[in-house]
C-alpha cells in the first residue's frame, strides 16, 4: 500500500558523538533487594521511570515505512527526539520474536533485529533505560492478518508455546541467544547492558496448567536466560491468570509486570464524559500476599484506550504509585510517519506532533511518576484530583504541574508562579499567564544560561477525524499546518522588549517584539534580552537534545475541513450558538453559515 500525503518529515539533528562504552562494570546495572525494590548497584539509588512502548523496527511499522518509501532509521531519530523532548526515560519493547527467529528458536540476525538495535542505540544517546521482552508470542500482522514467518510463535501459538515441550525447548534456545546477542551499535551483549533495568520473560502468557506446571516453565525460561551470566533482574507477567498468582510467586522470576486498561479496547470510536473514577486507585487483588510485596513490580502497558480527553495519564500515574509500582509504560508512542493516520494500533493515540494535549499530559505523567514517593496515598476522587504539585481540571480538559523551578500545562490555564524568576522550564499549549500563543501546537521554554532562554515551537495540529474510528491508511485521522502565529512572553528578566534569533537549520524567520509580543513559525529560537551577548551554537548541548535539533512533520492538509462543533441538542424557544471550527493552510477571506428547514 502507498500513501500520498506529503508526510516526509522536517528534521534537524545535531548529534554529539556519545561514546557508549562497551563494559559491563560489576558495579553497574540494577538488581531487586530484599524487600522488592529495584535499585542501581551503583548507588543502590531506588529506581523510577516511565515511558513508552514503540514498534517501528517490528510487524506494520516496520511495513509501513517501507510502503511509504520512509527510512527506518530516521524515523527512529524522529521520535526518539520527541521521547527526549517529553521528558520520557524508558523504553519498553514485546520484541516480535516471531520476525527474528526460526521454528527451533534461533537468533535470526536481519533487519528487523538490526533495527531493534538501532533504536536502543539511539535511546541510550537520550540516557534512557529499558525492560525488554523477548517474547512477545504475537503475529506480526496486526492491523492486517499475521504473515507466515519462520519463528517458533508461528509455528506453534502462544498455548502451544506454553505447554509443548519441543516449544519450550525453542524458547529455551531463543532467549539464550537473544540475551547473549552483541548490540553492534553499542558493542554490548544484551546479557550485560547496564541500562536494561529489567527483562520480561514474555507478553502476556496466558497459563492455563497447573501451578506445578506453570512454576515450573518460568524457571526453565528463567534458568535459560541465567545461563547467559546476565545478574539483570527477571520479571513475569503477574495480570493474567491471576489464579495462578503462587506459580509466579513461588518461581524464579523477581517481580511481576502489570497492565492497565480501565475504558477496555477497541471500541472504534472516541470515548468522551469523566473517566477519572475508573483510575481513581489501582488495585491489585493479591496486594497483601507477603510474597508479593517483596516482588519487583512494575507496569508494562497502560493508555486510557479511546478516551478523547487528555487529563487521563497524571491520574494513572498517581494510582501506580500509590500501588507500589517503580517503572510504567505507555502504550503504544505513534511514530510520526504514521500518526496522521493511527493505523498502528488505532485504540491508542499518542503523538507530540500530531496530538501534542495528550503529549504533554504524558509529560506530565512522568513527571508525578518521578516525583511521588511509591505508596504514597491522595484519597479519592474528586479530592486526589489536587496532589502535590499537580493539578486534574476534567471540565477544561487540563492538567498541569507548576513545582518550584518547571511549569508544564496540557491546555489553557489561569494558574500563575508565586515566583516567575525561578521558573526555568516551561512546557504547553495555548495560554498561561506566563505564556500567551493562539496556535495549536505544543511549545517548550527552557532557560539555557543567564538570561538566555532556548523557544521550541510546534507546528498546528488538528484533529480532523475520529482517531479512534477503524483504521485506514486512506483515512487522515490528523494534520499539521505551518502557520505564523502571535506568542507573548511575560517573563520579568526578559523585559517587554527582547531578541528572537532563528537557531534551527533551515530557519530563516525574523520577528520582533513589542511589549513582549510577536509573530512566530515553527522552529527553535534563542530568545534573550536586547542588550544580550551570548553567542549559542546550534551544536551546544543542552540536558539530552542539541541545541539546534528540531523535529516536525511538514504541512499535511489536503484540503480545507469545516468542523461543526454546534451543541447537537437544543431548546426549543431558547437562544442557541452555531460553533464551527474553520481548519485552513490560509486564512479564509469569509466565512458564511446557510440555514435551511428541515
Amino acid at each position: 500500500m502507498k500513501l500520498t500525503t506529503g508526510l516526509k518529515a522536517l528534521i534537524v539533528l545535531l548529534f554529539i558523538p556519545i561514546a557508549i562504552i562497551a563494559k559491563n562494570p560489576k558495579n553497574s546495572g540494577s538488581y531487586v533487594d530484599k524487600e522488592g525494590v529495584i535499585r542501581w548497584r551503583n548507588d543502590n539509588s531506588e529506581i523510577v521511570g516511565f515511558g513508552v512502548n514503540y514498534s517501528t523496527p517490528f510487524a506494520h511499522a516496520f511495513r509501513m515505512a517501507e510502503a511509504m518509501g520512509i527510512s527506518h532509521k530516521e524515523a527512529i531519530q524522529q521520535d526518539v527526539y520527541h521521547m527526549a523532548r517529553l521528558g520520557l526515560d524508558i523504553y519498553r519493547v514485546h520484541v516480535w520474536d516471531t520476525e527474528i527467529s526460526d521454528s527451533i528458536g534461533n537468533l535470526l540476525i536481519n533487519e528487523h533485529l538490526d533495527l531493534f538495535d538501532y533504536t536502543i542505540s539511539e535511546m541510550k544517546k537520550r540516557g534512557m533505560h529499558f525492560v525488554i521482552t523477548p517474547i512477545a508470542f504475537w503475529g506480526n500482522g496486526w492491523p492486517e492478518p499475521d504473515y507466515k514467518t519462520s519463528g517458533f510463535s508461528n509455528k506453534y501459538g502462544k498455548d502451544a508455546c506454553l505447554c509443548n515441550p519441543e516449544a519450550i525447548k525453542a524458547q529455551e534456545n531463543y532467549l539464550y541467544q537473544f540475551l547473549n546477542h552483541v548490540n553492534p551499535y553499542t558493542s554490548l551483549a544484551y546479557k550485560n547492558d547496564p541500562d536494561i533495568i529489567a527483562f520480561e520473560v514474555s507478553n502476556e502468557p496466558h497459563h492455563s496448567g497447573s501451578e506445578k506446571h506453570v512454576t515450573n516453565y518460568i524457571n526453565r525460561m528463567v534458568k535459560a536466560m541465567r545461563k547467559t551470566g546476565t545478574t539483570t533482574p527477571i520479571l513475569y507477567n503477574m495480570s493474567h491468570s491471576i489464579h495462578l498468582i503462587d506459580a509466579y510467586l513461588n518461581s524464579n522470576a523477581q517481580g511481576g509486570t502489570f497492565q492497565w486498561y480501565p475504558t477496555n479496547l477497541v471500541a472504534n470510536r472516541q470515548l468522551n464524559g469523566n473517566f477519572l473514577p475508573q483510575v481513581n486507585s489501582y488495585h491489585i487483588p493479591f496486594q497483601n500476599n507477603p510474597k508479593f510485596q517483596k516482588s519487583a513490580k512494575i507496569v508494562y502497558e497502560f493508555d486510557p484506550a479511546d478516551v478523547g480527553g487528555n487529563y487521563m495519564y497524571p491520574a494513572m500515574a498517581r494510582s501506580f504509585r500509590t500501588a507500589g509500582m517503580q517503572l510504567a509504560t505507555h502504550f503504544d508512542y505513534d511514530a510520526m510517519f504514521l500518526a496522521a493516520h493511527n493505523t498502528n494500533y488505532g485504540t491508542h493515540y499518542m503523538s507530540l506532533p500530531y496530538a501534542p494535549k495528550r503529549a504533554l499530559s504524558l509529560k506530565i505523567a512522568s513527571a508525578v511518576f518521578h516525583q511521588i514517593p511509591r505508596y504514597k496515598d491522595f484519597g479519592n476522587f474528586p479530592e486526589n484530583n489536587y496532589f502535590d504539585n499537580f493539578k486534574i481540571d476534567y471540565s477544561n480538559d487540563l492538567v498541569e504541574m507548576l513545582s518550584y523551578s518547571s511549569f508544564y500545562y496540557s491546555n489553557n490555564t489561569s494558574t500563575k508562579p508565586d515566583k516567575i524568576e525561578l521558573i526555568t522550564e516551561i512546557a504547553g499549549y495555548g495560554s498561561s499567564p506566563l505564556i500567551q500563543y493562539d496556535g495549536k501546537g505544543a511549545y517548550f521554554l527552557d532557560k539555557i544560561g543567564d538570561k538566555v532562554w532556548r523557544l521550541e515551537v510546534m507546528p498546528d495540529a488538528h484533529l480532523i477525524g475520529d482517531p479512534f474510528a477503524k483504521t485506514s491508511p486512506e483515512r487522515q485521522v490528523a494534520a499539521v499546518t505551518w502557520q505564523e502565529r502571535s506568542m507573548t512572553i511575560a517573563l520579568p528578566e526578559l523585559g517587554g522588549d527582547f531578541k528572537i534569533e532563528a537557531i534551527n537549520n533551515g530557519n530563516s524567520y525574523n520577528t520582533a517584539t513589542s511589549n513582549g509580543t510577536f509573530d512566530i513559525t515553527p522552529g527553535v529560537y534563542i530568545v534573550q534580552p536586547q542588550t544580550g551577548t551570548t553567542i549559542v551554537s546550534a551544536q551546544q548541548r543542552f540536558k539530552n537534545i542539541a541545541i539546534g535539533e528540531f523535529v516536525a512533520p511538514e504541512a499535511n492538509l489536503k484540503a480545507p475541513v469545516v468542523i461543526n462543533k454546534t451543541a447537537e441538542t437544543m431548546s426549543a424557544n431558547s437562544p442557541t450558538r452555531l460553533c464551527f471550527e474553520v481548519i485552513s493552510e490560509i486564512k479564509p477571506i469569509k466565512v458564511e453559515v446557510q440555514l435551511s428547514a428541515a
